[in-house]
C-alpha cells in the first residue's frame, strides 16, 4: 500500500486516531449533568464532521481515487484545510466553555469528584484536537505540494 509510505498517508491515520480518540472520551456528551452546552455540542459536531470526511479521505486515497479524478489533489487539500479550520474555531468554542464552566470554582468552591473527572476527559479532548487540528494543515500542505 503505498498510502502508508508517504508522510502525508501517516499524518491521516494519526488525525484518524486523535480524532476516534476524542469522540471516544466525548461520547457521552448527553449522558453527564457538567456540559450539554452549544458550544459543547457544536466541538462535538465539528469532530463526529472531521472524523466521517478523514474517513471517507482515506478510504478514496487507499482505493487510488486519484487516478480517476482530475482534480483530486486540490479537493484533498482544500478538504483538509477547511477540517482543520472547523476544528480549530470549535476548539477555540470548546476552550471558551470549559473556562466559563470552571471560572466557579475559581473563586474559591470545592470542586466535586465528577467535575474533576469531567475537566479531566475533557482536557484529553482539547490536547487530542490541539494535536488534530495543525496535522489537517500540514497535510493540506503536503497533498498540495505533492
Amino acid at each position: 500500500m503505498e498510502f502508508i509510505s508517504t508522510l502525508a498517508g501517516k499524518l491521516k491515520i494519526v488525525t484518524l486516531v486523535c480524532g476516534l480518540c476524542a469522540l471516544g472520551i466525548m461520547g457521552n456528551i448527553f449522558d453527564r449533568y457538567y456540559g450539554r452546552s452549544d458550544k459543547e455540542k457544536t466541538f462535538f459536531a465539528f469532530i463526529i464532521i472531521a472524523f466521517i470526511v478523514s474517513l471517507l479521505l482515506v478510504g478514496a486515497s487507499i482505493l487510488k481515487l486519484s487516478n480517476r479524478v482530475s482534480q483530486w489533489k486540490t479537493i484533498d487539500a482544500a478538504l483538509h484545510a477547511v477540517l482543520g479550520a472547523l476544528l480549530a474555531i470549535g476548539w477555540i468554542l470548546y476552550v471558551i466553555f470549559v473556562s466559563d464552566l470552571d471560572a466557579y470554582y475559581r473563586k474559591g468552591w470545592p470542586r466535586p469528584a465528577p467535575y474533576r473527572s469531567f475537566l479531566a476527559k475533557e482536557s484529553f479532548v482539547l490536547i487530542f484536537e490541539a494535536i488534530n487540528i495543525p496535522l489537517y494543515f500540514i497535510i493540506a500542505f503536503l497533498v498540495y505540494k505533492k
